[in-house]
């Protein structure tokens, strides 16, 4: 008999208790008295393991009024056996089939999962996308309700080019409200740029993607690299900054580097003092004097400064000792 017709409505026992091919069970039934053997034990029904006739009449004997419908128990339990045998008998034989080209392994492969998994059900692209869109909009409307009650925040952005294609990233981080020591950080969007990458068309991308999240009055700045784009880009949309700057100072300094230079007698080196008090109060116009901020104020990525005085500045200076 089958498992499914009968693992519902007995007891496996101890298979070491029958003897050979053969399993006991208990019957389940309400209405069923177990028999009693000559030492007072209880006397399972004994079941081959080849056969399961023995069972079946057992049921219907117990079972006059045909309320637990064995019959169509039955008949479902063998039909989901014969199914089975079929799809294995369909699996096809890889050497008795060449398989010449990729086509032939890929139909191979589908007719051996349909075979072996026939419940399941094979997807095509547009479940998989309509799934990405749905995942997407969720995660989305998390971070926006995330952002909703921010007060303090920072981006960072990039801007490259593969295959001839054009994307502008931009990362969002700030503290936890209720920790307010632990940093979180989440994607705001990776845009597709058309056109060149001119400081305008960045600005514009910029501003979508900080009005789409409301987050542009909570933006306390943002981090690039030292491209040109987008340092005009921030130059014309940025927020003024309210740190100072030392051109005045590091002009002053090269101007005296350069005579120093020009003087072909051996200088000792000098070092050149500032007031800190000074340069801390000292407030800079000339950074920005943009009135109608549209972006936040601009950070230069330090480690970008570094990589650059270490692959090229390093070169000149060489070149400079070299030549003296």
């Amino acid at each position: 008999m089958p498992h499914s017709v009968d693992e519902s409505e007995s007891e496996s026992k101890d298979p070491k208790e029958a003897s050979g091919n053969q399993k006991l069970y208990k019957c389940l039934f309400e209405g069923c008295i177990v028999k009693k053997k000559h030492d007072g034990s209880q006397k399972y029904l004994s079941v081959s393991n080849k056969s399961r006739s023995n069972a079946k009449r057992h049921y219907l004997a117990h079972d006059p009024k045909k309320e637990l419908r064995h019959k169509e128990k039955w008949a479902s339990a063998i039909a989901k056996i014969k199914s089975k045998e079929k799809h294995l008998a369909i699996i096809p034989n890889p050497t008795t089939q060449k398989i010449l080209k990729q086509n032939d392994f890929d139909n191979f492969v589908m007719m051996l999962m349909s075979s072996l998994a026939s419940q399941l059900e094979l997807r095509g692209r547009t479940f998989f996308t309509e799934l990405l869109k749905k995942k997407f909009y969720e995660r989305q409307t998390q971070l926006k309700a995330a952002l909703r009650n921010l007060t303090d925040a920072t981006t960072t952005l990039d801007a490259w080019t593969c295959r001839r294609r054009s994307y502008l990233g931009e990362t969002i981080q700030w503290f936890d409200q209720k920790s307010l020591i632990k940093r979180r950080n989440a994607c705001l969007g990776c845009r597709r740029i058309t056109g060149r990458h001119t400081y305008d068309v960045l600005a514009k991308l910029i501003e979508s993607i900080h009005d789409e999240f409301q987050i542009k009055d909570k933006l306390r700045g943002s981090t690039t690299d030292n491209g040109s784009n987008f340092i005009k880009c921030f130059r014309e949309n940025g927020a003024k900054s309210t740190l100072p700057t030392y051109v005045a100072q590091i002009n002053a300094v090269r101007e005296e580097n350069q005579q120093f230079s020009d003087d072909e007698e051996e200088l000792e080196e000098e070092m050149h003092y500032f007031v800190l008090g000074d340069l801390l109060t000292e407030m800079s116009d000339t950074n920005n004097n943009n009135e109608t901020a549209t972006l936040p104020m601009h950070r230069r990525c330090a480690c970008h400064l570094l990589s650059l005085i270490t692959k090229a500045d390093v070169l000149k200076f060489q070149d400079h000792f070299l030549n003296n």
